[in-house]
């Protein structure tokens, strides 16, 4: 499909719908920064085209929910911890993707979407600021308009796994819900890939790992998921760092498969090539406490007690909960 649109686009550059659809066919690949290049052109030539502008949506918000892969508020490694969501609330490109969705949904509601759509939007954007009690008031208020609308049960049940007390039975069964509805669901898949790691099912886990790479094999963030079950849970050290290599070939800002990189480096003795991999995060991602930690623990492995201690300092002024 995206070399069908490619080939649309060559005949005719200003052919809205072939921006589109090859827009919807990157998304689907889980390539995000060529997607949105597309949408953005689509747009541009048909400002009225509420698809482009939903595709975009997804687009963004997938983004904005990936966050985590990129950001600097991830204490450790354990990715079960994630299904709490770091806070992104002063992460300044988690403002910009909210301010960029909040915009988009605010002019599909003015071209007209169905009213449980935008009631689970408003539901998502108020999950985004914090606002769970909102965010449930929403996606219900979706399910009242139409019982069948799998999005709504998604939303549910990601509420559901990041309240201070996780209810995982409740959240299983929205989510079954949600796949019921929607087999392709990839937020629903994402929610049961968190729900097996939380049980410490690895092997099902892994399961849906692999069905969400055949829907996104451009999606770094699958890569470093699927990557440390194997480094932590399936000890397959070589298939672990080959996913991390994957996911930084994807997206080379990938901070959370650079630091995986490097510990797995600093693991098997490599620590020249670790520091260069923590060294090369913090180029990309300066504000991340934990890429400083790790280094400083390689420096201290290779016996380098003052690169230690001014990295330890670092990482204790970006986050002092690392005191």
């Amino acid at each position: 499909a995206e070399r069908s649109f490619t080939i649309a686009i060559e005949a005719d550059p200003a052919f809205a719908e072939a921006w589109a659809g090859r827009a919807a066919a990157r998304a689907e690949l889980g390539d995000s920064p060529h997607t949105l290049a597309d949408l953005d052109r689509a747009i541009e030539l048909s400002p009225r085209s509420t698809e482009a502008y939903l595709t975009r949506i997804q687009t963004l918000s997938l983004d904005y929910e990936t966050l985590w892969s990129r950001g600097g508020k991830v204490h450790d490694l354990h990715f079960e911890s994630l299904t709490e969501l770091p806070d992104l609330r002063d992460d300044p490109e988690a403002k910009r993707l909210e301010a960029a969705i909040r915009a988009d949904v605010a002019q599909v509601v003015a071209l007209g979407i169905k009213p449980e759509q935008a009631r689970y939007f408003d539901g998502w954007l108020r999950r985004a600021q914090g606002d769970l009690d909102g965010a449930l008031r929403e996606f219900d208020a979706a399910l009242e308009i139409w019982p069948y609308f799998a999005a709504g049960w998604e939303g549910r049940a990601s509420l559901l796994l990041i309240r201070p007390q996780p209810d995982l039975a409740l959240a299983a069964r929205d989510v079954e819900r949600a796949l019921q509805l929607d087999p392709g669901s990839l937020r629903a898949r994402g929610l049961r890939f968190y729900l097996a790691l939380r049980r410490g099912e690895h092997l099902p886990a892994l399961a849906e790992l692999q069905f969400l790479l055949q829907l996104r094999p451009r999606a770094a963030s699958l890569y470093v998921l699927r990557g440390y079950l194997k480094q932590h849970h399936l000890n397959d050290r070589p298939g672990a760092r080959a996913d991390f290599e994957e996911a930084l070939r994807h997206d080379p800002a990938c901070i959370l498969a650079l630091l995986n990189l490097g510990a797995a480096h600093m693991e098997e003795g490599r620590l020249d090539e670790a520091v260069e991999t923590f060294t090369e995060a913090a180029r990309r991602n300066d504000r991340h406490a934990l890429v400083y930690y790790f280094r400083a623990l390689t420096h201290l492995m290779a016996s380098r007690r003052d690169s230690a201690l001014a990295d330890l300092g670092r990482a204790v002024e970006i986050d002092p909960t690392f005191a």
